[in-house]
């Protein structure tokens, strides 16, 4: 691809150097795609309740999105933003309304998203002498009432108020509507013909000024789709948590594992059950709704997206058991060697957890995903820096290159602090040039001016080896 500059802009560029020196991003946010009673987005959610208020409940098609929101929520997710995925002659439910005493249509009520949800709302029309009263009713309850009305006009303001239709005037806004009761018809969702196109569009709605974050999808685990996300996340700065079909078995995973080569992308080796709604069965969730509240919770606990919620670290609060099991030690290794990261229910350790915390990058460099996690991080802090110094003068003492580097430095050091970054001191750990061989003056000149930043990412420990020697009980120690 031409490396294009556009201007005015700035550019964060990732690369990786080996042993090379050296608020707030929700660095715990998902973003996640799929199936929904109503709604559209994206949309911004803080709990279940919250998600339900827009979306809706667990009722035909919809229950994958739902339970997997209630998993990550349960899990330690605090923010979520939604996107629904509808087919593509979605439509949404609507009626249009007579002017009094005319038969000529003057307003159209419609849903406020697609589908059959919206067949199931009622427009009341209710003359109070000059005025009128607009009552919005969903299966059959009132849910809404907007009073002291005289104009269609009047009527269309206060619906743009309402968190179930909107309207339009038909006519030139003056008249008046008959009095009745008009029920919404012809709302659709079309997820029967969901194709590749319309869970683009609904992936797309999540546009680069929402941030960092995680993106996942519950329905989405074919190779398609998993590279979909992968896609995504690398053209937006994101991670990308994947899953496979239910039940795959080791060849699958395996299989899985190797069609993709990403730090950005985390692949989870199988799905969750949760806790049954009322008197149901047990739930069955994909992993990575697991590993959304995990890192979520994680990166609260720790100060940093450079950190590992696995092992100790991994407990679930709310999923009971695995799907399918992996147990065997040669296959536990198989999987981790290809990238797969394991969800265990070990009851000596305290039930189930995540155990295995790695990218599907082939890379030795950034085979940790927390370490991919953080340099997504980072280039999203630093192109908010880079952007704040847009438009800023070049004087001769180059001060617009010391306020850079200051504002790097602090980023940095605010890392290092809680382990993020590695190093004795932050001079050990990192270092931010901006001077001279990097900003030549025919540069400058030209108004461009750069930073290079270097810094040793922390590991994490992935194995420990323990050797226990028995000596004879004369043996003086």
């Amino acid at each position: 691809m031409a490396d294009t500059k556009v201007r005015p802009g700035s550019r964060v560029t990732i690369t990786s150097r080996r042993s090379s020196r050296g608020t707030e991003t929700p660095t715990g946010r998902a973003f996640i795609v799929g199936e929904a009673e109503r709604g559209l987005g994206p949309t911004r959610v803080t709990s279940l309740a919250s998600y339900e208020r827009t979306f809706g409940g667990r009722s035909g098609g919809t229950a994958a999105l739902y339970d997997y929101v209630d998993t990550a929520f349960a899990e330690g997710l605090a923010e979520a933003w939604i996107s629904r995925v509808v087919g593509p002659a979605a439509e949404a439910a609507s009626v249009d309304i007579a002017e009094d005493g005319n038969a000529t249509d003057v307003l159209t009520v419609t849903a406020s998203s697609p589908g059959e949800w919206g067949n199931d709302l009622t427009a009341v029309i209710e003359h109070d002498g000059a005025k009128f009263e607009v009552a919005i009713e969903w299966d059959g309850d009132e849910v809404e009432r907007f009073k002291g009305l005289t104009t269609v006009d009047e009527a269309v303001g206060a619906l743009d108020n309402s968190r179930y239709v909107t309207a339009a005037a038909l006519g030139d806004g003056t008249e008046t509507p008959e009095a009745g009761t008009f029920e919404l018809a012809g709302g659709d969702a079309d997820t029967s013909n969901i194709s590749s196109t319309e869970q683009d569009e609904a992936l797309d709605r999540f546009a680069d000024d929402l941030g960092f974050g995680q993106v996942c999808a519950p329905d989405w685990t074919t190779a398609s789709e998993r590279g979909k996300l992968v896609d995504h996340a690398q053209t937006y700065g994101r991670v990308a948590l994947l899953d496979a079909e239910e039940g795959d078995d080791l060849a699958a995973l395996q299989t899985a594992a190797g069609e993709t080569d990403a730090r950005e992308a985390m692949l989870v080796s199988t799905w969750v059950e949760v806790p049954p709604i009322a008197r149901g069965s047990r739930r069955r969730v994909p992993g990575s709704a697991l590993v959304a509240g995990l890192i979520a919770r994680g990166d609260v606990e720790a100060g940093t997206a450079n950190n590992a919620p696995a092992g100790n670290r991994g407990r679930a609060r709310y999923c009971i058991d695995v799907v399918t099991p992996f147990t065997d030690p040669d296959d536990l290794n198989a999987l981790t060697e290809a990238g797969v990261n394991l969800i265990r229910n070990d009851r000596r350790a305290g039930g189930v957890q995540l155990y295995g915390y790695r990218s599907l990058s082939d890379d030795p460099d950034w085979v940790q995903f927390s370490q991919a996690r953080l340099a997504q991080v980072l280039a999203d802090k630093f192109g908010l820096i880079a952007d704040r110094k847009l438009f800023h003068t070049v004087d001769r003492n180059m001060s617009i290159l010391d306020g850079l580097r200051d504002a790097l430095k602090s980023e940095l050091i605010t890392e290092w602090n809680v382990g993020g970054v590695f190093g004795e001191t932050p001079d050990d750990a990192f270092s931010v040039n901006v001077d001279e061989d990097i900003n030549l003056p025919e540069d400058i000149e030209a108004g461009n001016i750069a930073a290079l930043v270097t810094a040793r990412f922390s590991p994490f420990a992935e194995f420990v080896d323990i050797q226990l020697v028995r000596v004879g009980a004369a043996a003086t120690v």
